[in-house]
């Protein structure tokens, strides 16, 4: 109908707009309408999600209950945006990696961020803005459960994203409030519900999916949930349940140093590994290798489990309606990239990666050609490299930079930098010539890397068709991150074989060497918290780092491993002492803080429910106090 009032010509904006209404009303609004955050800038969403709003349709004589009953596909479309809000971050509020150990802010004049200082409170913006879209995001989807029926597929996905969203709120905030009804009043009473409970009902949900609904078996093109999405989501579930749950912690000093007593109870790591190894039926990791998987012509790949799509045909303005990621680690390259220099490589990740391990060029841009993405449109030529130039890993040897600069002798401008970061000794910059002989000494690396156009960057989510505006999909669910979630639930039942062997699927091919066992395992960089009763946990999480890098996994990695605190004394360089991650009252910041709005306006949380680190001080004694006169009486 639409395509006919378009084709047909003359006012063909104001024919569509009046057929469309009553295409609406006569038809409904299907579950295709889902699909509009991957086709609609955010300008025309909003307009979008505005004329869906209740108010507007009573408006018309038609109350929200008639509406949503007739159309519960709008509250998905909600969702859907919700969801995307989250899960794109800008590299000044990345939640999902900032205060951990792989990421160094050098953000030059804009100050240190929060989040990697371990500084915020209650009103960081940061983390009220994942919390908000993330609870949004919940509400919408019970709206389309109540209002959809029971058996469609708008009342499954939306069942898949409200888990999803608890989920992810849980890794960063602990307990929440929970609930499974459609607010749309002002009952503002909705206390926190414990992890046990959470993990119960959204795991109960998912296996339902899995086993009784029509969902898919896979999706890799749409952006839709299928069972294999909640194969691996509950996965990762009932990874996290295990250590949250069953792995105890006796002590703030065990806490700050990484250590826990071994669990017991083991059926939930085992629950993990079934359902991890159900996501990854008919994956196969050799049939394409570390670089070809992060092609950017390659987004709809067997390992992308759960994405949100990105389209930028028809976009109006493609400047202002892209995503983050592709901009958001590396040094300070704006605006060619779009890198502002807030996530570089930390001195840890340049020694982190392996000779022969392919996820460093893979994962990393290494050469800067005169025009950035010549790296991708130009394949098979030999393009000219830019005054930035060409950057090696610390693994290389002088011998080896000589030769390629002979060999690429005709590629490399006159104002070339050749550079290598780190060294077999340490992570010190070595200047080379053109000619790729040593020039000057060496540079410290946190003063190199506070120069204009130094490092390299992360590729992995470059858009060479849209270039600076990057279109391209955000991953949630990855199939290497799956693998590796197998590997840890393997760990963590004190199978070292079995985690071995799991791990050796990724390294072997990234084409690194295949591990024999814990204790044969190298440490590649320098770490003064080395502890043999922890190097598996380090194993694991080293493969985690070169497998996942930057794709928003690594502070919920070390907070469920129990490692925040440690790895974050030991390789982040804003962070001086354990202390530094203390509140004033006197507990570690392992969670998140509830956003003080949440707390003000909800009248089943008081400030008591804050999370350790984020309490005031006055309030920890008072309630000292009143437990003191309780016991009295």
């Amino acid at each position: 109908m639409i395509r006919n009032c378009i084709s047909i010509g003359g006012d063909s904006d104001t024919l569509a707009a009046i057929a469309g209404g009553i295409a609406e009303a006569y038809f409904g609004l299907s579950d295709a309408a889902c699909e509009l955050p991957n086709y609609l800038d955010e300008r025309l969403m909003n307009i979008v999600m505005s004329f869906l709003e209740a108010k507007d349709k009573s408006s018309g004589g038609i109350d929200d209950e008639s509406y949503f009953s007739s159309n519960p596909a709008t509250l998905l479309t909600s969702a859907y945006v919700n969801l995307r809000s989250y899960s794109d971050v800008s590299s000044s509020n990345n939640i999902f990696d900032k205060g951990t150990d792989l990421y160094y802010d050098q953000s030059r004049s804009q100050g240190k961020s929060e989040l990697d200082l371990y500084s915020m409170t209650g009103d960081c913006e940061s983390t009220k803005s994942f919390y908000v879209n993330a609870m949004s995001c919940i509400n919408n989807a019970n709206g389309a459960i109540k209002y959809a029926d029971a058996s469609s597929e708008t009342a499954y996905q939306a069942r898949f994203l409200r888990a999803y969203s608890y989920f992810m709120l849980t890794q960063q905030f602990g307990a929440v409030p929970y609930s499974e009804q459609f607010i749309q009043n002002s009952s503002r009473d909705y206390p926190r519900v414990d992890l046990a409970t959470i993990y119960t009902n959204i795991t109960a949900d998912l296996e339902d999916l899995y086993n009784n609904s029509s969902l898919a078996a896979t999706d890799h093109v749409t952006g839709k949930p299928s069972k294999q999405a909640c194969a691996a989501l509950l996965a990762k579930i009932y990874l996290a349940w295990g250590w949250d749950i069953d792995v105890q912690v006796a002590s703030q000093t065990d806490l700050q140093n990484g250590k826990y007593t071994a669990p017991t109870n083991t059926a939930n790591f085992a629950k993990a590994a079934e359902w991890a190894q159900k996501a990854l039926s008919g994956v196969n990791f050799a049939a394409q290798s570390f670089e070809q998987k992060w092609n950017p012509s390659n987004q709809t790949n067997d390992e992308f489990i759960f994405s949100v799509k990105y389209q930028a045909t028809g976009v109006s303005d493609i400047t202002q309606y892209s995503n983050s990621q592709a901009g958001s680690y590396g040094g300070y390259y704006s605006p060619l990239v779009g890198c502002d220099s807030r996530n570089q490589q930390s001195e840890k990740t340049v020694r982190l990666f392996e000779k022969g391990d392919e996820r460093y060029e893979a994962t990393f841009m290494t050469a800067f050609y005169a025009d950035y993405y010549d790296y991708w449109n130009a394949a098979g030529t030999q393009p000219q490299l830019s005054s930035t130039g060409k950057f090696f890993p610390w693994y290389v040897t002088d011998a080896e930079i000589q030769t390629w600069c002979t060999d690429h002798a005709s590629q490399i401008a006159s104002n070339s930098k050749i550079v290598r970061i780190g060294d077999e000794a340490g992570t010190e910059v070595q200047l080379y010539t053109t000619a790729g002989a040593k020039s000057g000494n060496p540079l410290n690396y946190a003063t190199y890397n506070g120069q204009t156009n130094a490092g390299v960057k992360v590729k992995k989510f470059d858009d060479p068709e849209n270039k600076a505006n990057c279109y391209h999909d955000i991953i949630l669910l990855d199939a290497s991150d799956i693998q590796l979630t197998l590997a840890e639930a393997y760990l963590m039942q004190g199978d070292e074989g079995k985690f071995i062997d799991a791990l050796n699927v990724l390294r072997q091919r990234a084409g690194a060497d295949a591990l024999s066992s814990i204790a044969a395992y190298t440490y590649s960089y320098t770490t003064s918290v080395a502890d043999e009763s922890l190097k598996g946990i380090d194993l694991l999480l080293d493969e985690r780092g070169r497998e996942t890098y930057a794709q928003k996994l690594r502070w919920a990695d070390l907070r469920r491993t129990k490692q925040l605190i440690r790895y974050n004394v030991a390789f982040n360089p804003q962070i001086t002492s354990a202390n530094d991650m203390k509140g004033t009252d006197g507990l570690f910041k392992f969670y998140r803080p509830i956003p003080q709005a949440e707390i003000e306006n909800n009248n089943a949380i008081s400030a008591s429910d804050q999370n350790d680190g984020y309490r005031a001080a006055e309030t920890e004694a008072a309630e000292s106090t009143e437990s003191t006169e309780e016991g009295a009486e």
